[in-house]
């Protein structure tokens, strides 16, 4: 009888009961993986402001790019300088930026691999991320394929760097450990 009188209620839970009973059909892209909750949003703060380091005067970076207090490149040129509270802003504006492109990413990230991948995108540049293998995989659910695509991003005008090789390992071993 009750079939009868609540047959939307009835075709809705075993809408559901579909649904979880197997997760592999769920669409996760949807899911924005660009969001980072306040302690995660610090942790990848202190994470990437730790690797790229404080510079109060302008200089070339490996890759010859005009750079200066944490990592920033916009408009920098030789001569400039800049305060740690000043760079704290800059970085505050910078780290938004290299957080969006994470809504590429179809499939849902721990903590630990938001805050990595961010890492990498601050210091690769968006553009690349979008284009990379590491994102492909990432996107075909295979994550242990995705977290080798790390050590392949270790050159810098086509010569292997040891600062990236550096960065790559603490990324790496980042995304690959469960959140705390």
């Amino acid at each position: 009888m009750d079939d009868m009188i609540y047959p939307l209620k009835n075709s809705i839970k075993n809408d559901y009961s579909q649904i979880f009973s197997n997760n592999s059909d769920i669409n996760y892209k949807n899911i924005d993986n660009s969001f980072l909750d306040n302690l995660t949003q610090e942790k990848a703060r202190s994470f990437i402001q730790k690797l790229e380091g404080y510079r109060e005067s302008a200089y070339k970076d490996i890759a010859g790019v005009w750079t200066i207090g944490y990592g920033h490149t916009g408009n920098v040129k030789p001569g400039d300088k800049i305060t740690k509270a000043d760079a704290e802003k800059l970085f505050a504006k910078d780290f938004y930026k290299h957080t969006e492109p994470l809504k590429y990413v179809t499939i849902p990230l721990s903590n630990n691999e938001k805050i990595a991948l961010t890492s990498f995108i601050y210091n690769m540049g968006p553009n690349a991320f979008k284009k990379s293998t590491l994102l492909k995989k990432l996107n075909e659910g295979n994550k242990k394929a995705a977290a080798d695509e790390f050590d392949k991003w270790i050159y810098s005008k086509g010569e292997i760097s040891n600062g990236l090789i550096n960065r790559r390992r603490l990324e790496k071993e980042l995304f690959l450990k469960e959140d705390d």
